[in-house]
């Protein structure tokens, strides 16, 4: 876990932070820090799966538990935020609320590994659900192959972005 970052892009701040491989990245202190908007960068699609049926389909599901549940229990208390920052707006101007609470604000989460999201990117989930797990599976030890993803990662990126930047608009 690293801490959030300043960062400034394109002369406006940024907080930027990782949650490394497990996907548990504490969300709260992107909230406290003042961000109006966090972008998780997942390294599993976000899927909705049936009841598993054998043992590779019960080892996925368990990948899932492990990579995206804590992400989106995270992203459940941003909810509970957003809701929270919405009653703020209703209460009075003396209402007594603590000084840490007063500026809470609406956070938009933009996830695009998750189809039902406006900034989900097609592209991305298939990189994730395709190449990237078969090089963490099976390729690691190939240079050849993780030069091609990197490659493959960098135009699924830019992709990603124009997805995010639909978004925003």
């Amino acid at each position: 876990y690293i801490a959030p970052m300043v960062v400034t892009v394109a002369g406006k701040t940024e907080h930027w932070m990782e949650g490394a491989m497990r996907c548990n990245p504490p969300l709260a202190p992107l909230i406290d820090a003042g961000a109006t908007h966090i972008v998780p960068i997942r390294f599993f699609a976000k899927k909705s799966r049936e009841q598993p049926h054998n043992n590779a389909e019960l080892n996925d599901r368990f990948l899932d538990a492990i990579f995206n549940i804590p992400l989106q229990t995270e992203i459940e208390s941003i909810k509970l935020n957003n809701q929270f920052a919405q009653l703020l707006e209703t209460l009075p101007a003396n209402a007594e609320v603590p000084e840490n609470l007063r500026g809470r604000r609406v956070v938009k989460v933009l996830d695009p590994a998750d189809p039902k999201d406006p900034a989900h990117c097609p592209d991305y989930i298939g990189f994730l659900s395709r190449d990237l797990n078969a090089l963490s599976h099976y390729g690691t030890g190939s240079a050849a192959l993780r030069a091609q993803m990197f490659e493959q990662g960098l135009l699924v990126g830019r992709k990603l972005i124009l997805s995010l930047v639909r978004a925003l608009e």
